[in-house]
């Protein structure tokens, strides 16, 4: 059971993401998924980890799912070692999660934001230059909506020492005038562990 954090996420992602340090997302999850549908739809539970994380699991089912809370309902969209994956948002669910990001890069393109594409690219041995391209790709289409949320990004103010350490949670609310994306960064080195601004950011 989520203990009242679905409804409470639910309610304003946004302050959500602000209490937490990040949201942990990772779509295998030793192996059992979120049972993603074909549209990337899941229904997900948000369950307390620490003070600073709240983790991402699959909605209880059968006779557990009676005395839960009620999922989120989002879509979801996983990443895939060394490959580009994406993902077209609709007015099918309200929210959205990806993988957390740990030198990736998240995408987010379309002629308006109620038809927003979103992509993960996962280049982590294929080299920057694949970021780079990929979103050179983006910027010259010229669409009405364009978010490029890279290394460049995320890194760009931190030290060489915290720089590689840096994980990023994005997470995505249909509002009345269509998808919005924020995100919350946090450095994750042993000795120097710390989460980067005050609250959540809109890209």
């Amino acid at each position: 059971m989520s203990n009242g954090l679905n409804q409470r996420f639910k309610l304003n992602p946004v302050d959500f993401l602000s209490s937490y340090w990040d949201i942990n997302s990772s779509q295998p999850q030793f192996g059992e998924g979120y049972g993603i549908d074909v549209n990337g739809i899941a229904y997900l539970d948000l369950r307390h980890l620490s003070t600073e994380t709240a983790e991402i699991k699959k909605a209880s089912g059968g006779l557990a799912s009676l005395v839960a809370e009620a999922p989120v309902k989002a879509y979801y969209l996983a990443a895939t070692f060394d490959k580009t994956t994406s993902l077209q948002l609709g007015r099918d669910a309200d929210y959205f999660f990806t993988d957390t990001i740990t030198g990736c890069q998240f995408m987010a393109y379309g002629n308006n934001r109620h038809n927003i594409t979103v992509c993960h690219v996962n280049a982590l041995s294929r080299g920057n230059a694949v970021y780079d391209t990929e979103a050179a790709e983006i910027r010259q289409a010229n669409y009405p909506v364009e978010i490029i949320y890279g290394k460049q990004q995320y890194q760009s103010d931190l030290s060489p020492l915290d720089a590689p350490e840096v994980v990023v949670t994005v997470i995505g609310w249909r509002r009345a005038d269509g998808w919005h994306f924020y995100q919350r960064r946090r450095v994750n080195r042993s000795n120097n562990r710390r989460v980067l601004g005050a609250a959540a950011l809109e890209l």
